[in-house]
């Protein structure tokens, strides 16, 4: 039975270090970062194995030895003792030698006491390998620099961060890379295809299976074009050909990299997203210039890094005009159940100060749970630089943890929230509201 499930246990671990090698071989991830994840990952299965080796080696050694007495064991008989085996809860059987009345005694065999220091230290060698994660020595520095009231701000972020990061955090910032290059994709070649004429949107009465309709963009390969410029290896990685072929991805030549694997995107109410496209002056010449892939390599490494505590994922084209953002599923069923009053408001008043709202996608990857995505006009104009831009506020009507810290001499493109808005403002009076505002708010609360 023990030696059935360390081959089970075996087979498991070479497939669990094969996909850990496959996920961290995606690009945005470089070699340093790989191979000390594959390293750690790589330990953690050998140590368990040569632990149940031990295991099963100490049970085979009780199975075939000989029950023949030696000199040694027929002394302790004369002596009175009688000599019985004991398991202890680690799986190791030992020999003890008892009489009634008197001190035991307990004799190991040299695999017995292996199978035994190997049981016993298994928590030891699994918390020594955990120590070797630069991420595990940062927390245990500013626990213990907490502990002992010293400061730890910035202090511990000099380095490389990226080192500190968690695995997950990784794979993210892998994953945002080709996330972003599936949806400008299917964006900038797919969903451009809807075609409505420039003044024929005006007379366009939707029907409530505009709403609902999805139209579904196989994308069967990712192509990144100029791979090295994207800074997607490093050379020790490249020069590892076969393993990346055998990972699922193809190097065709030194300046594209092809990762083959099925994805498609979803796209929802294709008709109605290309209305509100037209009637904003958005054309799909502009749409493949903004959202170009090879003009968007600069904002793709920082996708993610403007996300909340949501952990929601932000991405800004190169000009920033458009925002794509991600949804969770109750977002996106709430804009479901909000689709229509959205598009009618729109349609119904020009000069609204919503949001614009250009399309939402759903992107759909092998083994990896749905992502939706919503693509955004930017509100704020940083034309011209941002000349007379002097504050930037990201409000949700709440006073709990809504409070930017502000430096003296406050950049305009940092981001303020709610208490700073009403500090900032706190002697003019912000709501102005007229007739139709004051019903517009009461109809919703009725």
């Amino acid at each position: 039975m023990l030696a059935t499930l360390l081959s089970v246990y075996i087979l498991i671990s070479i497939f669990s270090v094969i996909y850990a090698a496959r996920m961290l071989s995606r690009p945005g991830i470089s070699s340093e970062i790989r191979i000390m994840f594959i390293k750690k990952h790589v330990l953690y299965a050998v140590c368990f194995i040569i632990i149940w080796s031990t295991t099963l080696l100490n049970a085979y050694s009780q199975l075939y030895t000989t029950n023949k007495p030696s000199p040694d064991d027929l002394l302790m008989m004369d002596n009175g003792y009688t000599k019985t085996y004991v398991r202890f809860p680690n799986g190791v059987y030992s020999q003890v030698w008892v009489k009634p009345g008197e001190k035991n005694y307990m004799e190991l065999t040299t695999i017995q006491f292996i199978s035994f220091i190997a049981n016993i230290s298994t928590g030891f060698v699994m918390g020594a390998i955990r120590c070797m994660e630069p991420y595990f020595i940062f927390l245990l520095k500013r626990f213990f620099k907490t502990l002992f009231g010293q400061p730890t701000a910035n202090d511990d972020g000099k380095g490389d961060n990226k080192i500190n990061d968690t695995v997950a955090a990784f794979l993210n910032s892998s994953l945002n890379i080709e996330l972003v290059h599936i949806i400008l994709k299917a964006i900038t070649l797919e969903c451009t295809k809807t075609e409505i004429p420039t003044d024929d949107w005006k007379y366009f009465i939707p029907l409530d299976s505009d709403f609902e309709e999805k139209k579904v963009y196989p994308i069967n390969e990712i192509e990144i074009n100029d791979a090295a410029k994207w800074k997607l290896f490093s050379e020790p990685v490249k020069g590892l050909k076969i393993g990346i072929n055998v990972l699922g991805f193809e190097d065709r030549d030194s300046d594209t990299l092809i990762i083959n694997e099925d994805s498609s995107v979803e796209e929802l109410a294709p008709k109605i997203f290309a209305i509100l496209r037209i009637r904003e002056g958005i054309t799909n010449a502009v749409i493949r210039n903004s959202l170009s892939p090879e003009l968007n390599r600069d904002m793709v490494f920082k996708a993610g890094e403007g996300q909340g505590k949501s952990g929601s994922f932000f991405f800004f084209s190169h000009d920033r005009r458009f925002i794509i953002k991600s949804m969770n599923d109750e977002e996106y069923k709430t804009f479901q159940n909000m689709f229509r009053k959205y598009f009618k408001h729109l349609l119904a008043n020009e000069a609204s100060l919503l949001a614009r709202i250009y399309g939402i996608f759903t992107v759909k990857k092998e083994k990896l749970m749905p992502v939706h995505l919503i693509l955004m006009g930017n509100t704020v104009d940083l034309s011209g630089k941002g000349q007379g831009l002097k504050y930037i506020f990201d409000l949700k009507g709440s006073l709990v943890n809504r409070e930017s810290k502000m430096m003296k001499v406050h950049k305009p493109s940092s981001t303020l929230k709610d208490i700073n808005l009403l500090n900032i403002k706190q002697n003019d009076n912000l709501l102005k509201f007229t007739a139709r505002d004051k019903k517009l708010i009461m109809d919703v609360i009725k």
